[in-house]
């Protein structure tokens, strides 16, 4: 009932749904699941963070480009 966050027995007993192993293959799956979307959230986050650094560093050339302009 955790898995699913069911609050009673009604949906087992409905559904004859008693099997050990039928857990144990849910909890499983619900593991691997969480693993793949924390390396994706993960992965996101790297991109994040290298475009921004990208867009910091084309700021500041385009300000320094822009500053040398007005000098010359």
């Amino acid at each position: 009932m955790k898995i699913g966050g069911w609050r009673t027995r009604s949906v087992f007993e409905r559904y004859a749904i008693v099997s050990r192993s039928d857990m144990n293959d849910a909890i499983l799956k619900l593991q691997e699941s969480e693993k793949r979307v924390e390396q994706e959230r993960v992965q996101a986050e790297q991109k994040q963070i290298r475009i921004k650094a990208q867009i910091g560093h084309n700021d500041v050339m385009s300000c320094l480009s822009t500053a040398l302009r007005a000098v010359n």
